[in-house]
């Protein structure tokens, strides 16, 4: 039986092509908890109240010209896609706290890397995956510019794998639209991300292109421990890695269509991304 795998970087090994990414702690003889300040600036359980998202929606105007081939048509270019929304991709980093012998908070383990998108700048608000950030203490968000700010808090769904993580919404340059209108199966699909958190000498994201394979799909992803099932997903070929978790698929337009969250381990070309629809359900109900 094949399982299907969260595309987020981990430490924890739950499927093969995961890799480890440790952080070294001091060894000390008391209990390495998390600092208290911290777990109480961004503890799991803790309500917060924060104001509603603005949604936006793109007028789904595709921003590329197509070549015909025969009965068919391919995308010329896929840059003003990408240009599109790529300034609002970001780079997500959760980490869980030690403390030293002087009670200083310190890395103890990166607990993982994974990506997210900017729904509304002004307010500073990031759509990811839930388990991106599920489990941490400390989460630094990395800009399309390299800037790295700390989130100042988060709202977990863990029943949809989704999570909104908010940043100083001055920091926000720009902000993704989502695609109105329902999807259409089989068009043309963009995924972007930071997979494997491949580095360089700026902050570009990583862009593949497929398509949307099907819609409706019902998956069942295993995270750490916990099984859980998503209903009503996207299925892609559009290529996923781990560190694409909490990423956009986008459409032509450069619109989000949905947020990128598993591929079946084994397979090849099949990855999964919640829905738009299920994704602005949440927003809507904060």
């Amino acid at each position: 039986m094949k399982r299907l795998t969260s595309a987020l970087l981990s430490t924890v090994a739950v499927a093969a092509f995961m890799i480890a990414v440790p952080f070294t702690t001091p060894s000390c003889d008391f209990s390495c908890e998390p600092w208290s300040f911290i777990e109480e600036e961004q503890d799991n359980d803790v309500a917060i109240d924060l104001e509603p998202p603005t949604i936006s929606y793109g007028d789904g105007q595709y921003l590329v010209d197509t070549i015909a081939a025969g009965d068919t048509s391919i995308p010329a270019g896929f840059g003003p896609v990408v240009n599109n929304i790529k300034e609002a991709v970001v780079r997500i980093e959760s980490t869980s706290l030690g403390q030293s012998y002087w009670w200083q908070p310190i890395p103890k383990e990166r607990v993982g890397i994974g990506t997210g998108v900017i729904i509304d700048a002004d307010k500073g608000y990031i759509i990811t995956n839930w388990h991106v950030v599920e489990h941490t203490d400390k989460i630094t968000v990395t800009l399309c510019n390299g800037k790295k700010v700390n989130a100042t808090a988060y709202v977990p769904a863990p029943d949809t794998d989704l999570a909104l993580v908010v940043i100083d919404g001055k920091e926000c340059d720009a902000q993704a639209e989502f695609a109105a209108g329902d999807l259409e199966p089989y068009s043309w699909a963009v995924a972007i991300g930071y997979p494997y958190d491949i580095g360089g000498t700026t902050a570009t994201p990583t862009v593949s292109q497929g398509m949307i394979s099907a819609l409706g799909r019902t998956i069942k992803v295993k995270i750490e421990n916990e099984t859980l099932t998503l209903k009503d997903v996207i299925q892609t070929d559009a290529a996923i890695n781990p560190g694409n978790s909490g990423g956009p698929l986008v459409n032509m337009a450069g619109e989000i269509v949905g947020i990128n969250t598993a591929v079946l381990e084994g397979g090849e070309n099949m990855g999964f991304a919640i829905n738009k629809d299920t994704v602005i359900d949440f927003l809507e109900n904060i």
